[in-house]
């Protein structure tokens, strides 16, 4: 049942990625440029990427670039959190490999404070529709070598420690980050094709200002 609802989620979030906002809101496809790969990451905490985002997404798939926009929020995983629905806790060093969960919906303006918690409290901590996968030894499979991976909607989107690597779903692997935001390429995750190109991710605020707590750890990069 929860695999059903994790495709059913990522067909929804693929369909909303889509829905491009007017040409003119949108900067120069060149603005958000592209990294064909990761470059050194010195004292990177991925749990500072906590906020809420401006995503600006640039499709490379067809054969003039297409662009759109999207709002994200990350928050911190606690050991704590519990399933909405499953009643299943994260197994033991989840918050480790799995630092951040989240959200993302179209930028369609503003959201006050007592939108985004109403948000928050509707997503299902242990199985939530975006989450950071971390890895102590890298990602260097992957053709771009990313610090991190943030997964939307993938079958995989799970801390109960049970693994899924097909499905549907889409990957942004974080290839560049400070405090202003970070960027990188997204793609498939999973065996069915999505869109694919790089992306700028905004930073709007930082967690302790959209929940009004926790302190911002610095990123030291870039």
């Amino acid at each position: 049942m929860r695999f059903v609802q994790l495709i059913g989620f990522g067909i929804t979030i693929l369909a909303q990625l889509h829905c491009a906002v007017s040409a003119a809101s949108l900067p120069h496809p060149l603005a958000c440029k592209s990294l064909p790969r990761a470059g050194a990451k010195p004292g990177w905490d991925p749990q500072a990427l906590a906020g809420e985002y401006r995503v600006t997404w640039v499709s490379d798939a067809g054969p003039a670039p297409a662009q759109w926009r999207d709002r994200l929020w990350l928050w911190p995983t606690s050991m704590r959190d519990s399933s909405i629905v499953e009643h299943q806790a994260p197994i033991a060093g989840d918050t480790a490999t799995h630092p951040l969960y989240g959200m993302m919906q179209p930028d369609t303006g503003r959201f006050d404070a007592s939108h985004v918690r109403a948000l928050r409290q509707a997503i299902d901590p242990i199985y939530p529709p975006v989450l950071l996968l971390t890895s102590a030894n890298g990602f260097a499979w992957l053709p771009d070598n990313p610090w991190a991976v943030l997964l939307l909607g993938t079958a995989g989107n799970r801390r109960d420690g049970i693994r899924v690597t097909d499905g549907v779903g889409m990957a942004m692997r974080i290839l560049e980050s400070n405090a202003q935001g970070f960027r990188g390429n997204f793609g498939r995750w999973g065996i069915a094709l999505t869109d694919r190109g790089h992306f700028c991710a905004e930073r709007i605020r930082p967690y302790k200002t959209v929940v009004g707590r926790a302190r911002l750890s610095g990123i030291r990069c870039c």
